[in-house]
């Protein structure tokens, strides 16, 4: 077998494909793959958190007081574990027997009682397998006729040093690959000749085209213009790309083939189904995480389920509550009218969704939290049969992870650990997860270019190089022992390389990139101000002072469009129009039944009425939890209708309130308000506490001086009017002894507006529910407003509630009240139907053109655009 070796080569696709028997292009793990299979040593790969379990069981059986690691361990053990697991496989990659000498400093001679007792418990690291192999080499040779060196021998750890001196080695050196005559040859024979050790005479910039410096304003600017020189020769160009960034997406709009750009992550759906079961596992409940869980498309619930439950919990934080039983009941009436099993999906609500949590500053049952990671690997492990490869291999990255959360686990427990807190076990998932995953759908394309993510895989000649965004990277990092130590380590046979030799190395590998080159290389710089890369800073210093590299501006480029731009015709966006006319055959009749929101629309911007009731359009829906007063009205409402479905509550006096209110509203907040319950809103909460039950107490209150008997919370009104049945709900319509009625409707805030409404005699939705109350009745009722966050019940007289705050009318209207305002409505609804009837609609999204009602109807308003789902639909505005 002939095989080319080289330290970046792994998982790399920057290769000439040769048609050749019995060869190989691999990297470390290949070829250590490769030597075990050959010599007879089997290798049984394990999760990274598997080894560090067993490590970190090691660190514990030699802990106490006076060991280097104690004090950490006990506040973090298996980041410490991964730490100085760490530390113990470098060594050993770089010669480390496992013992020092008596005189090694205390770190050394602790983490060698470590080694005592993690030889043959801890699975092997890659130097402890090199090892295994140089031995095994000394007396059986492996099927190995040729290993083609890309790097000197003496650049690889020691561990690989003894195994490669005992196999047939040749060397394959970079050398300079484009024509001397030209630019890009001189600058690799500039190169060449600083690795020989030589000075270089400067260079001098000349425009030939074998050499060129780009810089876009954005990464999505200079993938244009990539994408431009890609389409002409795709095969002869090889990509360096070390961040794919936003080239992976680029090339496929532009019909490219894709490069392989798989690139590991931890946020790969799949790996996030896994952390937000466990953030499920605590009190007070994590809201945020628990839609997320219900929206992910991996949800073991069935989706009409989990949709309408996540909808349910947006709106009413919470689990257990009248809302989310409500909902849970009519899922289940919907799924029996299909002839569906409900038992099976309520299982499913209680496993995933309604089990047992544990106070956030506790620790949970290990046995527990293992049960339900187990039944996150089952969910998965159903689907690995999957017949999409695609979703097979995404099913396959959740299922090891699974896997090996639920092994760490169990090895806790064997290790006499009983209960472990959400921070321990966020440090574990996160180590589960360490190298993340690949996308499935970005691999590489028939016909895409050669592309490597390291400089340093470059070891065939492209006819074009092009390093994308050459960015700064990351650069080797001292050491974390001290002299002595190091001194320690080198006495025991650990050949670290200096940080100073490192950075020499780094500077090679770069300049293999550009040595590849035989026709041109292309260098993209990082938008102006971003750090660039140091081999950019080396190809500077390669030339004279007055004759640098020039930079060329891709925004300049691109106003001098050459062949291959194809220009876009600009279409502008639909300009404002404060009418929009309909066809003559095209109808909007009346709906059969309206509601005060459906009539705001309908009234004062028709346009949106339309686009909602008939045209259908509904906006995408984001599901986000509700937040500040959206919650607190909620919330309020909430506790306040079951405060007066009690019989009894009329009767009760302040104190009597009191003592029903502190454990209500503790349910309260729990089931549909655990919004508050989450870290950084105690005080939020408190506040939102004291502000209620004030409010409370000064309604009853009110209701007690108004001589009120009856109190009927979230009453469902239903009536007529000229335009077809009418409905609402009011908060709460409250009888005296004498059968006079009156409306309350509450608002969370709204100290001004409201006020102001019935000052105008504006209070439209009130006078809705007055009619619907008086065609029930046959009288009108009060009307009033209670501002619950200032506790203040305000009306336009004192005759029911004589302690109410008295909103005097204005001059123009102070003959008025709620009867008139109700024929003002009927006027403007009957000029706003026929108006629809003509085909006109009114877009009223701001205060210009305003359309003149008639004298006698109501004087429009302009809506708070910012509740205007179709604002986007309005037009736009050329700006200037």
């Amino acid at each position: 077998m002939r095989i080319r070796f080289g330290q970046d080569l792994d998982g790399e696709h920057g290769t000439l494909r040769v048609d050749e028997l019995d060869a190989k292009t691999t990297g470390p793990l290949g070829l250590l793959g490769i030597l075990e299979v050959q010599l007879g040593l089997p290798h049984r790969e394990v999760p990274a958190i598997e080894r560090v379990m067993a490590y970190r069981e090691c660190l514990k059986r030699c802990d106490h007081p006076d060991r280097f690691y104690h004090k950490t361990f006990a506040v973090d053990d298996l980041e410490t574990a991964r730490t100085l697991l760490d530390w113990r496989d470098q060594w050993h990659l770089h010669g480390w027997s496992g013992v020092f000498s008596k005189e090694a400093p205390a770190r050394l001679s602790d983490m060698q009682d470590v080694e005592a007792e993690a030889s043959g418990r801890v699975p092997m690291s890659e130097g402890q397998r090199l090892a295994r192999v140089a031995a095994r080499m000394r007396k059986r040779k492996p099927r190995i006729s040729v290993l083609e060196l890309c790097e000197p021998l003496e650049w690889h750890p020691w561990a690989w040093q003894e195994v490669l001196r005992q196999l047939p080695l040749s060397m394959q050196s970079p050398r300079p690959s484009a024509s001397p005559d030209c630019l890009l040859g001189k600058l690799q024979a500039a190169f060449a000749a600083q690795a020989s050790g030589d000075l270089p005479p400067k260079l001098h910039w000349v425009d030939d085209g074998s050499l060129a410096i780009v810089r876009g304003e954005t990464p999505v600017s200079a993938g244009y213009w990539l994408s431009t020189l890609l389409s002409r020769s795709p095969r002869e160009t090889l990509l360096v790309v070390p961040q794919p960034d936003a080239l992976a997406d680029t090339l496929p709009v532009y019909d490219l083939p894709r490069p392989n750009f798989q690139e590991l992550s931890a946020f790969r759906p799949a790996l996030q189904f896994l952390p937000l079961v466990l953030s499920q596992l605590w009190t007070p409940v994590d809201i945020h995480g628990l839609i997320k869980f219900m929206a992910h498309p991996m949800c073991p619930i069935p989706r009409e389920i989990s949709t309408k439950l996540a909808e349910t919990v947006a709106a009413y934080p919470g689990i257990g509550g009248e809302p989310w039983q409500e909902t849970v009941s009519k899922l289940q009436s919907r799924w029996e009218e299909k002839g569906l099993e409900w038992e099976r999906a309520a299982e499913k609500i209680r496993f995933w969704l309604e089990h047992e949590r544990y106070p956030l500053g506790e620790t949970a049952p290990i046995a527990y939290i293992a049960e339900r990671v187990a039944a996150v690997a089952d969910h998965f492990r159903v689907r690995l049969g999957d017949p999409d490869p695609v979703r097979r291999a995404v099913f396959q990255g959740g299922h090891a992870q699974a896997v090996a959360c639920h092994t760490a686990l169990l090895a806790l427990i064997e290790q006499g650990e009983t209960g472990i807190g959400i921070s321990k076990l966020q440090v574990l998932v996160n180590q589960c997860t360490s190298k993340g995953a690949g996308n499935p759908f970005r691999f590489a394309e028939a016909g895409s270019c050669r592309k490597i993510s390291s400089p340093g895989a470059a070891v065939d000649p492209a006819e074009r190089v092009v390093w994308w965004q050459l960015q700064a990277p990351a650069l080797p990092k001292p050491y974390p022992w001290s002299s002595v130590e190091l001194a320690s380590l080198f006495a025991a046979g650990v050949r670290l390389p200096g940080v100073t030799e490192e950075l020499r190395k780094e500077a090679l590998n770069w300049q293999k990139s550009i040595l590849a080159a035989q026709g041109q290389a292309v260098l993209v710089l990082p938008p102006a101000g971003q750090e660039v890369h140091p081999l950019w800073l080396m190809i500077e210093s390669l030339f004279e002072d007055d004759h640098k590299p020039q930079v060329a501006d891709l925004e300049t480029i691109f106003e001098r469009p050459g062949p291959d731009c194809r220009q876009i015709e600009t279409k502008p966006l639909p300009a404002k129009r404060r009418w929009w006319r309909m066809p003559q055959d095209a109808k909007l009749s009346p709906r059969e039944k309206e509601s005060f929101s459906s009539l705001e629309a309908f009234l004062f911007n028709p346009y949106q009425w339309v686009l909602r009731y008939h045209a259908k359009l509904e906006p995408g829906k984001s599901i986000v939890a509700g937040d500040s007063f959206l919650l607190f009205g909620n919330l309020s409402h909430s506790l306040v209708e079951r405060y007066f479905r009690r019989p009894e509550a009329l009767r009760f006096d302040d104190e009597a309130l009191r003592a029903w209110f502190a454990p209500a509203f503790d349910r309260l907040i729990e089931t549909e308000g655990a919004l508050l319950l989450m870290p950084g809103r105690k005080t939020e909460l408190q506040n939102f506490r004291a502000e209620l039950l004030r409010a409370m107490l000064a309604l009853q209150a009110q209701l007690r001086a108004a001589g009120v008997v009856k109190v009927e919370p979230e009453v469902e009104l239903a009536g007529v009017f000229v335009g077809g049945h009418l409905t609402g709900f009011a908060d709460l319509l409250v009888t005296r002894a004498d059968g006079r009625r009156a409306i309350i409707d509450m608002k969370w805030a709204g100290g001004k507006k409201y006020p102001d409404k019935l000052a105008k005699n504006r209070h439209l939705q009130l006078t809705l529910y007055g009619e619907l109350v008086r065609q029930q009745y046959g009288v009108w009722p009060d009307l009033s407003y209670f501002i619950i966050s200032q506790a203040k019940l305000i009306a336009p007289d004192q005759s029911f509630f004589p302690n109410a705050q008295r909103i005097m009318r204005d001059d123009d209207v102070k003959d008025e009240g709620a009867p008139e305002l109700w024929n003002r409505f009927l006027v403007t609804w009957n000029w706003r139907r026929e108006l629809l009837d003509q085909g006109l609609i009114e877009v009223a999204v701001d205060d210009t053109e305003v359309a003149v009602a008639p004298a006698d109807g109501m004087s429009l308003e302009i809506l708070n655009q910012n509740y205007n789902e179709y604002l986007a639909l309005a037009g736009w505005e050329e700006e200037l």
